[in-house]
């Protein structure tokens, strides 16, 4: 029985030193992600000394204004540490570490208090740059801050809820919203003060063109997406067939990523600059209906294609697959083939020979 002890108690010592191997071997294996999450905690903590140090050192005789910026900050950060140490990916319901703080609703409800402060503040400091300019205007971009960024929360629910990422870019585009409106209440400000440019204006607008960039990057991003997988597609294809293959590969793309193509067109129609001018229009698919229309051309050079306008076919050919989207928008169940396989023999009979 002793030698039964022995050999269950070596037995033992070799599976825990396997055990600790292989954490061992994992913790190596996954270096890089834990050397970010310490980078990431490190800047919580410097934002957590920095916040104390501006508590430390503000008059007790201060006005209201700052003492409300200061509580807003300071849940802000409180958040953002928070998140920090606990990170996690929302609707891939992934976390860094498995405890019940890192719960997807506890995190989102953290994030949404510490986004709603950020509002708050940026409204504050609206009123205050209103107040000193007598501005109703800026006053006004005030008022708006926080509704909006109250209807971006939502719509961050309801992508958390529904695991659809086109809520995402609604909340996305509504921040880009307020964040445009603040760049133009600092520019406001900055005709006010007769150019004289406080260190705030700069900040501001530097952090408004960010978030104009990010959404930019989206956009390249679908961009490329398309050039590769419709792209390849049309390579090659002879004149007669281009309106058919060019079609099929449309119809695949949205097939396959309608939801990133859904949130493509909830930018093109909503992003704008400071004028009210959309950034995406007609203009930006010039370069797609000049390759249609060479195709065209070329198969009426040939002789395969009939009489007609190809800029009229290619635009309205471009139409046809963009009511296809709006349509897979109204009906998911949409049959795509035969959708399809209509768009095809019509073109077909608009294109051939007479």
């Amino acid at each position: 029985m002793e030698c039964l002890n022995v050999l269950w108690q070596q037995k033992s010592a070799h599976e825990h030193d396997r055990l600790s191997e292989r954490k061992s071997i994992g913790m190596i294996a996954d270096k890089l992600t834990f050397r970010w999450w310490q980078l990431i905690c490190a800047i919580s903590v410097g934002n957590i000394v920095l916040w104390s140090l501006a508590a430390w050192g503000l008059p007790w005789d201060s006005d209201v204004y700052r003492y409300k910026q200061l509580a807003l900050s300071g849940l802000f950060v409180a958040a953002c540490a928070f998140r920090s140490f606990l990170p996690r990916v929302d609707l891939e319901r992934m976390c860094l570490w498995d405890v019940p703080l890192s719960s997807i609703v506890v995190g989102r409800t953290v994030a949404t208090v510490a986004e709603l402060c950020l509002a708050w503040q940026c409204a504050l400091l609206l009123f205050k740059l209103s107040a000193v300019t007598g501005s109703s205007i800026i006053g006004a971009i005030g008022v708006a801050a926080l509704p909006i960024v109250f209807l971006a929360e939502l719509a961050c629910w309801f992508a958390v809820i529904t695991l659809n990422h086109i809520w995402h870019a609604v909340e996305e585009l509504l921040w880009s919203t307020m964040v445009c409106l603040i760049a133009a209440g600092l520019v406001l400000y900055w005709r006010h003060t007769a150019g004289i440019t406080p260190i705030l204006v700069p900040i501001g607008l530097i952090a408004c063109a960010g978030t104009a960039v990010l959404i930019w990057a989206v956009v390249a991003a679908v961009f490329a997406s398309v050039g590769e997988q419709v792209g390849r597609r049309l390579e090659d294809v002879p004149p007669r067939g281009f309106v058919a293959t060019y079609i099929g590969a449309w119809v695949d793309y949205y097939r396959a990523y309608h939801r990133e193509m859904m949130a493509i067109a909830e930018i093109w129609t909503s992003f704008r600059d400071a004028n009210g001018r959309p950034h995406l229009d007609a203009s930006t698919l010039t370069q797609e209906r000049t390759l249609v229309e060479t195709a065209l051309s070329a198969g009426q050079a040939e002789g395969t294609l009939g009489d007609f306008s190809p800029r009229v076919v290619a635009v309205t050919l471009k139409a046809a697959l963009d009511g296809l989207l709006a349509q897979l928008a109204l009906e998911p169940a949409l049959d795509l083939d035969e959708y399809r396989d209509e768009l095809i023999a019509l073109f077909d009979r608009a294109t051939r020979p007479a």
